[in-house]
């Protein structure tokens, strides 16, 4: 329970892993503190997976090298 928001008028920040292109998560606007995490084989992948965005490239996309 959040003090003074006692009657659900607050979204706490939310992490939705797993997500594809396809889901409305993705697709659609979010008003809510919500991060999306899409994963992306390379950097150039994840450049135009960001550049393609239907809500333009707001991201900047964290890259993670596994041998």
């Amino acid at each position: 329970m959040v003090p003074g928001c006692e009657q659900g008028n607050f979204v706490g920040p939310t992490v939705i892993t797993g997500v594809t292109t396809s889901m409305p998560c993705y697709t659609e606007e979010i008003f809510a503190p919500v991060l999306c995490v899409i994963n992306s084989k390379s950097l150039d992948d994840a450049i135009s997976l960001v550049n393609a965005s239907p809500m333009g490239p707001l991201p900047i996309p964290a890259a993670s090298c596994k041998g």
